[in-house]
């Protein structure tokens, strides 16, 4: 039996004297669940954090009753109101979100709908190859070589001294050079990595002196 099929109805009334009336009225049948025209986020969209999904074009010819969402088998809540959208919060979690949505007519009729979404909430990770040794005295232009690397990509890295952020560099073979003789006595240094989703790591800290 198709989904949505147009019937003509007929009641025919008869009386004991055989007079009789026929009543004939148009239906429809509805035996699917809702259909929807589309899931944000994007397929494979890569997300950081809690982050907002919803259904657009969520249509039924009995209407919308209500649509649930799991998220890797979980279940996350559910919407009543169009246009239907949850939070999902995968906490530190990073990889990939199974995502899936059912929706539910006035009729009892239900329909699931999925995406998978990627999760990244790991920092990326950050080192100095080669930079004066903790408690080294410095003077003139100093300079900070990093590793840093990410899945997602690395935005930039930042050299911070006592606090204030002196150099950064966006390009890979991070090179970070600032002017020591313009610094306090002493200098409390670290850098730090950003990927491109806004995920930060430090490095330890470093003690350096001005000469």
């Amino acid at each position: 039996m198709p989904p949505l099929v147009g019937d003509q109805l007929t009641i025919s009334l008869r009386d004991d004297a055989g007079n009789s009336l026929d009543l004939t009225r148009s239906i429809v049948r509805d035996n699917a669940g809702p259909s929807v025209i589309g899931i944000v986020p994007a397929h494979a969209s890569v997300r950081r954090g809690p982050f907002t999904t919803s259904l657009t074009g969520a249509n039924d010819i009995s209407g919308v009753a209500k649509a649930e969402l799991w998220a890797n088998g979980r279940y996350v809540g559910a919407d009543a109101v169009a246009p239907y959208s949850l939070t999902v919060r995968p906490g530190t979690y990073s990889g990939t979100v199974n995502l899936r949505w059912r929706l539910t007519d006035q009729l009892g009729n239900t329909r699931d709908h999925t995406r998978q979404v990627i999760a990244d909430n790991r920092a990326p990770t950050v080192t100095i190859s080669k930079a004066p040794a903790d408690k080294a005295k410095i003077k003139g232009t100093t300079r900070v070589y990093v590793k840093a690397s990410d899945p997602g990509g690395v935005a930039r890295v930042e050299l911070i001294v006592n606090g204030k952020v002196v150099a950064r560099d966006q390009a890979a073979g991070y090179v970070l050079a600032f002017n020591a003789s313009k610094q306090k006595k002493t200098m409390k240094v670290r850098v730090r990595a950003y990927d491109k989703l806004g995920n930060v790591e430090y490095t330890s800290t470093r003690t350096w002196y001005r000469r």
